[in-house]
């Protein structure tokens, strides 16, 4: 099957970025079906009038994102696991006018982790998994940290650094999956049955209830707009106090 793909030389973007670009989006928009053999880099590059390696450079930058593959003796072919091709979408008929004393209400869903999943960049998502998983280092199988990825801990204390000027080292830093996680790892380390605790009023609905399960006495303090009002703090000896450090949940105060 002979494939035609555009290259312009006088285009400010690079020929490899063109390549890739013009690739992708074939297989993004279904011209390309997964099991799809492309041409071989010397026919490509003779076809384009381009360079051969500009051809290797954009292969490697596809297979990278999970695009394609390359089987050994085979050649390059479209990735089982690329990005599914744009659904197509039906037109929808123009919604007829409503008079002009007509009020819409309005909504907002306040529904505790609701995500809408129109936002969520599913396909440079799916990419990043494939660049990783094609990467000479991944395991499978292989144990992590039980502290959490390593390389993730020196970023988190770089940015600390920089942003909070907290002097943190990679081995001081713990990884959790979820706030209830490091609530439960904190009413471990520091909640004995009877112990204060203080929490926020309003606040996020799945703290208080982990330090109750571990005995501890639970103390609501209100909040306003700059969130915990310190002014309120009960006079309790070695309370802990559960706040949140920023975007106060529900109220929004940071």
């Amino acid at each position: 099957m002979q494939l035609s793909f555009e290259i312009d030389p006088s285009a400010q973007a690079t020929l490899q970025t063109q390549l890739v670009g013009e690739i992708s989006t074939s297989i993004t928009t279904g011209r390309l079906s997964p099991g799809t053999r492309l041409p071989g880099t010397r026919a490509l590059s003779e076809q384009l009038g381009v360079s051969r390696n500009t051809v290797l450079l954009a292969f490697a930058t596809l297979a990278s994102e999970g695009f394609v593959e390359t089987r050994e003796g085979a050649g390059t072919f479209v990735s089982d696991a690329s990005p599914e091709p744009a659904p197509f979408e039906t037109p929808v008929p123009a919604a007829k006018p409503k008079p002009a004393n007509t009020v819409a209400p309005d909504f907002c869903d306040f529904k505790l982790e609701a995500v809408d999943p129109d936002l969520f960049p599913a396909p440079v998502w799916r990419r990043m998994m494939m660049r990783r998983m094609n990467s000479p280092e991944f395991n499978l199988t292989k144990v992590g940290d039980p502290q959490g990825y390593p390389e993730l801990r020196a970023s988190l204390c770089r940015f600390l650094g920089t942003s909070r000027g907290m002097n943190i080292k990679p081995e001081q830093v713990l990884i959790v999956s979820s706030i209830q996680q490091a609530t439960n790892v904190v009413g471990q380390m520091f909640v004995t049955p009877g112990s204060p605790v203080i929490v926020e009023r309003p606040g996020c609905s799945l703290i208080a209830p982990i330090y109750a399960r571990a005995g501890a006495e639970i103390i609501p303090v209100a909040t306003d707009v700059d969130g915990l009002r310190v002014d309120l703090l009960p006079d309790r000896r070695n309370a802990l106090v559960a706040v949140t450090p920023e975007r106060q949940f529900p109220m929004g105060a940071t």
